[in-house]
């Protein structure tokens, strides 16, 4: 074999050994899992409509014989209203400011229908039956902590809803009504479940509101106050 030959066979091997390994390289590259973009963190900022379901109770509901209509009774005397399931829903925006720190406005209306009843102790000729409902209404300002997906807040409002009370003592039959507007304080968690649906859990506390007279006659009366209610719900939102 000449040099020249020599030369011609060691520069094809060179050149067929360095296209292999370029396949190969590629070959390489290519079975490698391709690289993820990094994941974007959920954003809360946007509007939503959602429903609950859950329940309310009133275990405080006070009552005074204001002229000794019934010296011998206990006086004044309390009870529980009760508890009742309750169910709405809700409409709402919320504003994130940074990564973390979330804001909103959020109004809700529902079904709250508490009631109940009770002898004045001691000599029970005097009975008094409350009511709390049957609808309400909920307007709050919140504010909150995400940790991504997960939202935990606070909130605090006025609550709109009608209370009532009669009272009965033999043939003695009074009544009376009147709207109230309490504070209202509540805590909650949210979680996005998906990007455009969250689900609740949530507390709202309604503060005891304004008390009122049940009168049979001007010198026949009895103070009611009525009692704070507790509600509890879970939900779901749709977020736009």
């Amino acid at each position: 074999m000449t040099n020249r030959l020599r030369e011609l066979t060691a520069a094809g091997l060179g050149a067929v050994f360095a296209i292999g390994l370029q396949a190969a390289h590629a070959a390489d590259l290519a079975v490698k899992a391709p690289v993820k973009a990094p994941s974007v963190p959920y954003s809360w900022t946007g509007c939503y409509a959602g429903g609950f379901v859950g329940f309310g109770a009133a275990n405080d509901w006070k009552v005074t014989d204001l002229n000794g209509f019934n010296p011998g009774g206990g006086n004044p005397f309390d009870f529980t209203v009760g508890d009742e399931a309750t169910g709405g829903g809700t409409l709402g925006c919320n504003y994130q400011i940074a990564s973390w720190l979330v804001v909103g406005l959020e109004g809700e209306g529902g079904y709250l229908n508490v009631a109940g009843n009770v002898q004045q102790p001691l000599a029970g000729a005097v009975a008094d039956a409350a009511k709390i409902g049957t609808g309400y209404g909920l307007i709050a300002g919140r504010a909150g902590v995400a940790f991504d997906r997960l939202l935990i807040y606070g909130k605090v409002g006025v609550a709109f809803y009608d209370t009532s009370a009669t009272i009965t003592a033999g043939n003695l039959i009074a009544a009376g009504s009147r709207s109230q507007s309490p504070l209202a304080l509540g805590l909650g968690g949210e979680y996005a479940i998906y990007d455009h649906w969250s689900g609740k859990a949530e507390y709202v506390y309604f503060d005891r509101g304004s008390s009122f007279d049940v009168c049979a006659n001007p010198g026949t009366c009895w103070r009611q106050d009525p009692s704070p209610v507790h509600t509890f719900k879970v939900g779901l939102n749709y977020k736009w």
